[in-house]
């Protein structure tokens, strides 16, 4: 419901805090050298360092 957070440890160890009603998709194959997530709502990353890790959502893009 409405306030609720899910964390969500992807393959390389990075944590995806995701916001209620968020939806995450990520391509499990091919992670370490393509690591990119599709977002739509909000979410809190920490990433671990690495290759690049890119975000994809609606309107925008995010490198880091």
């Amino acid at each position: 419901g409405p306030g609720e957070t899910l964390t969500v440890t992807l393959p390389d160890e990075s944590k995806v805090t995701l916001n209620a009603s968020s939806v995450l998709t990520y391509e499990e194959n091919g992670w370490n050298s393509n690591r990119w997530v599709s977002l739509s709502g909000e979410a809190f990353f920490e990433v671990t360092p690495g290759k690049a890790f890119k975000v994809i959502g609606g309107f925008y893009e995010i490198k880091v």
